[in-house]
């Protein structure tokens, strides 16, 4: 529901959310974001954030499990 926006999750809820990525809660709302919120970020900002959200879903983690 949170993807279809039905739903305002606290802030609790997204850290969770977040931690269950194995990411920062930041890198996460970047990602979640409407390209409209992001009016004022460069290109080359975006794409330096793409690039390292991406690389942190890759990592490998162990300190947490499905």
């Amino acid at each position: 529901m949170i993807e279809r926006n039905l739903r305002d999750p606290s802030m609790k809820t997204m850290q969770e959310i977040a931690s269950a990525f194995g990411m920062p809660l930041n890198v996460l709302i970047f990602l979640a974001a409407d390209p409209k919120d992001l009016v004022g970020v460069s290109e080359e900002l975006k794409e330096k954030l793409s690039r390292a959200a991406l690389e942190l879903l890759r990592l490998p983690t162990t300190d947490h499990l499905f």
